[in-house]
């Protein structure tokens, strides 16, 4: 079956086969929209979110990409630019074509400003987290989606010439404590093995993704530190000048995207009005409650 991903348009296409590794391949992108083959879905899932850019399948050449199923637990993913991956081991294959998947997602998308970050929105703003690799984005983005915020991405989120941020549908990877913090069973996650450290979660199974576009009203740079979850309230935070974020936010802008001397003025007006802020936590359903109700109480 062929499988299409937005936000892109034209999609990324992928072809795979109708089994269960095929159809765990479908899932690791909440828009897809359309599928051909037996027992393929046929649209969108719910909560995919009107703020990514429309997808369709594509018709026409064979997909550049595809996963071949070459016997029991034996599996070969191609995509251009990149060697050959052969694999024995589902968990390591999902990784391996999401990362693939996500590379050319944003290839795709060369209009937008591409952040490094994680966000959800709270009654239509914005609230925005950025930091670097093991900061802890994912486990904010997982407290939000269980409060049932919709999310704007967990590791990439899109920004528009207005400064307006939009969705980057994908499911997330996450320590299993996160989950069991949360009330989430790790065995009913997406190739579940018990030699993962990491777990898929699905947003769709908490407050889905963002509705549409989305102005910041609260943009944090964020650390994890375990001592601070230590103390009441579980974070640290401080004022952070609006030129010191919008230098983290451009040093931290992922290449595909707009040109960061090209952004640079887009970023000035969208932090205009938004709170930005320093904080080092320990606790992540704290700070992720907290800067919700910071965007809450937030005016444009």
């Amino acid at each position: 079956m062929i499988v299409a991903f937005g936000p892109a348009d034209p999609p990324v296409r992928i072809e795979v086969p109708d089994t269960e590794a095929g159809r765990a391949v479908a899932a690791l992108m909440p828009s897809v929209v359309e599928a051909a083959g037996p027992g393929a879905p046929e649209s969108g899932p719910p909560g995919a979110g009107a703020g990514s850019v429309g997808a369709a399948v594509a018709s026409g050449a064979r997909p550049a990409l595809r996963l071949e199923e070459l016997g029991p637990e034996d599996w070969l993913f191609t995509a251009p630019d990149r060697p050959p991956h052969r694999s024995d081991y589902l968990p390591d294959l999902l990784s391996h074509v999401e990362d693939a998947l996500t590379d050319h997602l944003m290839r795709g998308l060369p209009e937008f400003t591409q952040l490094h970050g994680a966000g959800a929105v709270v009654e239509g703003r914005a609230v925005l987290v950025v930091g670097e690799s093991g900061a802890g984005k994912s486990s904010l983005a997982l407290a939000w989606s269980r409060m049932g915020l919709p999310l704007l991405g967990d590791d990439v989120i899109l920004m528009d010439e207005a400064g307006r941020l939009h969705s980057f549908p994908r499911i997330m990877k996450v320590f299993w404590e996160r989950l069991l913090e949360h009330g989430i069973d790790p065995e009913t996650t997406l190739g579940y093995s018990q030699d993962s450290y990491e777990l898929w979660y699905d947003p769709r199974t908490g407050g889905g993704w963002g509705p549409g576009p989305a102005l910041p009203a609260v943009v944090a740079r964020v650390r994890f530190d375990a001592g601070a979850g230590r103390v009441a309230p579980g974070f640290e935070l401080e004022p952070l000048p609006t030129a010191d974020m919008v230098q983290a936010l451009l040093a931290g802008a992922f290449e595909p995207g707009r040109p960061p001397a090209d952004s640079f003025a887009t970023l000035v007006e969208a932090l205009a009005d938004a709170t930005c802020l320093e904080v080092t936590f320990g606790s992540s359903v704290a700070l992720a409650t907290h800067l919700a109700d910071l965007a809450r109480s937030s005016r444009p």
